[in-house]
């Protein structure tokens, strides 16, 4: 019987359909007429949302299955056409023979709760983990009864939200089977460098195979920008400079690119014009970049409302590099400069710039009293009230840059990298996607019964739970003083009863 592939068989009198019961599901089969239904293995057909369809495989009391395998896979493709996942629960032996499995139950993953009994309590460190528990009902039981497998109970009422049919596959037990072939091929990983390496001067017809490319592009999605500038520039390894940010679960996402010619002044002020064309004309709040002085000047005239922020990655590695006494560790130069660095008016940064000066005999040359001179795009006191969505280094481009090494290489032609670039931002949206699942589909951990707590437990995505509930139980311990008194405002300053009074 594990051999039949698409043939009916007689078994006890009854007719079963077996479907590739090897392991090798390609189509679905079903007998409504007996109620029997024999399947196994794995299926790879997409499932339409047709509620003809989905009527065919809700199951019901004394629906017959070929063994327990059958019935599961019948179950989670219910599951699949409805919108949830599941899980496998309890099962009963026999008395005569305590290895013979002879009822089962399955359960939607949402079911029960997540156990009290925490090995906290014992003073034991665990990784807390996201739970999805909600105490769902829903459920099948099946039971051995005469060589088959007959449905004994049928709960289809869930208690939350389902999932909707771009998630589906989320789902633990959907995921292993229901990856389509698109997905397959995006992923780092599983990329294979099958480009062709193309050292002929051909960038002349490539551009205009991608002009059509991007015209069919922009009449399928309106919304969809795109513009070329073509010179005599006919090489390879152009430099790659895309437009990155942070999304809601604080992963870098990558809002455009471009491939250019050079990296001059004029290069950029036009890649800047294009992107604000892009935008409607509106420019961006901050920028992020690093010191290059041809970006400065670009961004200067093409955005001069937006605030400009040198990437402070790059300054700490000049500063290590620049500045002997801050890779001494017996002197206080450091702690001196992170004193100073983190001021928090503007006034106490300049006074305490001062006294840095005359301690280390800091002069006019000497490549920190430059950067001083550029304060304002680097240092945070002059960045309060900027929303940076807490970036102040460009590292999410570095990771984007990092993220398409598994996709393009220095020999891609510029038609194989408009393929692979659409290519890579269809893997980007999955992760985006598997993460917006995870926050739906479980229930933040809660420190405590503070009601604050939770309901910034159910409103941010996980990760920015994290970000919220560290800060919350920090402002627990937090001591105030006050400081004056004007009219109906009081001034305190606050800060931990351990810290310096200067970090207040």
């Amino acid at each position: 019987m594990s051999e039949a592939k698409g043939v009916n068989e007689k078994v006890d009198g009854d007719e079963v359909v077996m479907v590739d019961g090897g392991g090798n599901l390609n189509e679905v089969a079903l007998v409504e007429g007996d109620n029997d239904v024999g399947c196994g293995g794995n299926f790879s057909t997409p499932i339409k949302d047709d509620s003809q369809s989905n009527a065919r495989i809700v199951p019901f009391v004394g629906l017959k299955f070929e063994n327990e395998v059958a019935a599961y896979q019948y179950y989670n493709l219910y599951a699949l056409v409805t919108g949830f996942g599941i899980r496998k629960a309890k099962t009963a032996t026999s008395k005569k023979d305590t290895k013979a499995v002879i009822w089962r139950r399955f359960v939607c993953d949402k079911e029960g709760f997540r156990s009290s009994n925490d090995k906290r309590r014992a003073g034991k460190e665990v990784k807390v983990r996201l739970h999805k528990r909600e105490g769902c009902e829903a459920k099948l039981e099946i039971s051995l009864k005469n060589g088959k497998w007959v449905v004994t109970a049928f709960q289809p009422t869930h208690c939350h939200a389902l999932t909707s049919l771009d998630r589906i596959r989320l789902h633990r037990s959907h995921n292993g089977f229901h990856k389509s072939n698109a997905y397959a091929q995006i992923t780092t990983n599983q990329v294979v460098f099958r480009l062709r390496i193309r050292r002929q001067n051909n960038m002349g017809r490539e551009a205009v195979i991608v002009a059509e490319h991007f015209q069919k592009k922009r009449s399928e999605d309106p919304n969809f920008f795109f513009s070329m500038e073509l010179d005599e520039t006919n090489r390879y390894q152009m430099p790659f400079a895309p437009f990155t940010g942070v999304n809601h679960h604080r992963h870098s996402a990558l809002f455009g690119c471009a491939l250019l010619a050079d990296e001059k002044e004029e290069t950029f002020t036009w890649l800047f014009e294009q992107w604000l064309r892009c935008m409607f004309g509106k420019a961006p709040g901050c920028i992020i970049t690093d010191m290059d002085g041809a970006m400065r000047n670009a961004i200067q005239s093409v955005f001069p409302s937006t605030r400009h922020r040198f990437c402070y990655w790059h300054i700490k590695k000049h500063l290590v590099e620049h500045i002997p006494a801050f890779r001494d560790p017996t002197s206080d130069f450091e702690k001196d400069y992170s004193h100073w660095f983190y001021r928090k008016t503007i006034s106490d940064s300049e006074m305490e710039w001062k006294k840095m000066v005359e301690k280390y005999n800091i002069g006019e040359k000497d490549w920190i009293a430059k950067m001083w001179e550029s304060r304002s795009h680097w240092v945070p006191v002059y960045f309060r009230g900027t929303f940076t969505a807490g970036m102040v280094s460009s590292l999410h481009s570095e990771s984007i840059n990092a993220f398409f090494d598994g996709f393009v290489n220095q020999n891609t032609t510029l038609q194989e990298f408009v393929q692979q670039y659409d290519r890579a931002l269809v893997a980007r949206r999955k992760s985006e996607s598997q993460e917006d699942f995870n926050t739906k589909s479980t229930k933040s951990v809660l420190k405590g019964k503070n009601r604050l707590e939770a309901q910034a437990g159910d409103f941010y995505t996980r990760a920015l739970f994290t970000i919220f509930q560290t800060e919350f139980t920090k402002s627990i311990d937090l001591w105030e003083d006050e400081t004056c008194k004007n009219g109906n405002v009081t001034e305190y300053i606050v800060g931990f009863s351990d810290d310096p009074i200067w970090k207040w």
